[in-house]
Parts: structure tokens; C-alpha cells; sequence
């Protein structure tokens, strides 16, 4: 089982790998970093997303990846993979499947609110602030 350390690791380039803009194959880390942070900005937040979250970044997000805007896993089987290949084991156990694979608030599944929260954590603070300030939403 990997550490919470490499488990940051593995997910961090889990998120780069799911691009699959041919502009973004190309593109470095820090560069597809920003690229997926102005597809999100421009793409979902918005006043009335800001509303409906409360402002809460990490739900605006979840629902942006549950709309497949990335190429990550979408069905339980293949989250149930990705996921265990992610934490390094091989299997993983009924709890950790049913966390997984169970519901947070919003009635949204934990696997995409698990990327959203290490997603907004990828993208830089200056990055959003600046988003937000175009927005008007600080």
C-alpha cells in the first residue's frame, strides 16, 4: 500500500494523464495545470454555480469532472480499478470500495469529489484568485 505521499503522487498524475486535448499532450505539468484551471474557471464557475456551492470550490469542481470534462474513470468497475491502482494495492477491501464508490453531499459520488479536492489542490492559489477577481466573485 502506498503512503499518502505517493497516493498524492499517483492521483496528481492521474488528473495530467486525463487530458486529452491534443493542444494539452504536449504541454508540460505546470502548463497543463494552468490549461485544465482556465477550462474549469471559464467552463464552470460562474455566479450562479457560486450560489448553488456556496462558493465551495471543491463541489463546483466535482460537478465539473462528473460532466466528464476530464478523461477520468466514470463507471464502478473502472473506479474501483483506478482507485486501487492509485492507493497501490492490488484489491481493494468492501470498505474501501463502498467509500469509493458512496455518495458525499450534492448526491455526488466520493470519486469524483476525491479528484475535485486534489484537483483544486493542483491549481496554483494566484491562478484562482486571479480567475475569480475576472469573475467578480471576490
Amino acid at each position: 500500500m502506498n503512503t499518502q505521499k505517493q497516493f498524492k503522487k499517483n492521483i496528481r498524475q492521474y488528473l495530467l494523464d486525463s487530458c486529452i486535448d491534443l493542444e494539452a499532450e504536449m504541454m508540460s505539468d505546470g502548463q497543463k495545470t494552468k490549461w485544465i484551471a482556465d477550462r474549469f474557471y471559464n467552463e464552470f464557475v460562474h455566479p450562479y454555480n457560486e450560489q448553488r456551492y456556496n462558493g465551495n470550490m471543491v463541489m463546483i469542481c466535482t460537478e465539473w469532472l462528473m460532466g466528464l470534462a476530464l478523461n477520468v474513470d466514470c463507471y464502478n468497475g473502472q473506479i474501483v480499478k483506478a482507485y486501487a491502482e492509485l492507493k497501490g494495492v492490488e484489491k481493494l477491501t468492501e470498505e474501501q470500495e463502498d467509500y469509493i464508490l458512496g455518495f458525499g453531499v450534492h448526491h455526488q459520488q466520493r470519486w469524483f469529489i476525491v479528484l475535485a479536492e486534489y484537483l483544486m489542490e493542483m491549481i496554483d492559489e494566484q491562478a484562482k484568485e486571479k480567475y475569480l477577481k475576472e469573475k467578480g466573485l471576490v
